[in-house]
C-alpha cells in the first residue's frame, strides 16, 4: 500500500472509533434523560449540550487526525462506527447506565439523609424548646392584654366622669 492509502485507512479506523465514542456519548445523555422524569426542558438541554460538545470534539479530532481535511470516508467511518455501536453495544450500555444511575440516586438520597439527621434532631429539640418558652409568654401576654383592657376601660370611665356637662 502506498503511504497515502495507509493514512486514509488509519483515518477511516479512527473514524470508526469516533463513531463508537459518539454513540456512547449520546447514550450517556440518553441515560441522563431517562434517569429523571420526562421533562421537555431536560431533553432540550441534553440535546443542546450533546451537539455542542460533540461538534467541538469532532472539529478538534478532525484537525488532530486528518489535518482538518474532510473526505467522504471520514463521514462513512463515523456512520459505520455509530451503526455498529447502536446495533451491538447500545443494548448493553443503556440498561447498565440506568442501573448505575439508580444506584447513584439511592446513594445520594441516603447520604443526604445521613448528613441531615443532626439538623433534623436539632430542629426537633429547638421546636420543643421554643414551645416551652412561648407558652408562658403567651400566658403573660394574655394577662397583660386583660390588664390593658381593664386600664383602658377605667380611663374611659374616668374621662366620662370628668366631662363637664
Amino acid at each position: 500500500m502506498t503511504e497515502m492509502t495507509e493514512k486514509e485507512v488509519e483515518v477511516f479506523v479512527n473514524c470508526l472509533m469516533s463513531g463508537l465514542c459518539a454513540g456512547m456519548l449520546f447514550d450517556v445523555f440518553r441515560v441522563i434523560r431517562k434517569s429523571f422524569r420526562k421533562k421537555r426542558f431536560l431533553t432540550d438541554l441534553c440535546d443542546g449540550i450533546f451537539w455542542s460538545l460533540y461538534t467541538v470534539i469532532f472539529v478538534w479530532w478532525i484537525f488532530k487526525v486528518n489535518d482538518g481535511a474532510l473526505r467522504w470516508f471520514v463521514f462513512a467511518g463515523m456512520s459505520v462506527g455509530g451503526a455498529i455501536y447502536f446495533s451491538v453495544l447500545s443494548n448493553f450500555f443503556v440498561p447498565l447506565g440506568l442501573f448505575v444511575s439508580y444506584l447513584l440516586q439511592k446513594f445520594v438520597k441516603t447520604a443526604v439523609l445521613i448528613l441531615l439527621f443532626p439538623v433534623k434532631i436539632f430542629l426537633k429539640l429547638s421546636r420543643k424548646f421554643f414551645v416551652c418558652a412561648i407558652i408562658p409568654v403567651r400566658k403573660i401576654n394574655k394577662k397583660i392584654a386583660i390588664l390593658g383592657c381593664f386600664f383602658k376601660r377605667k380611663a374611659r370611665i374616668r374621662k366620662f366622669c370628668t366631662k363637664k356637662l
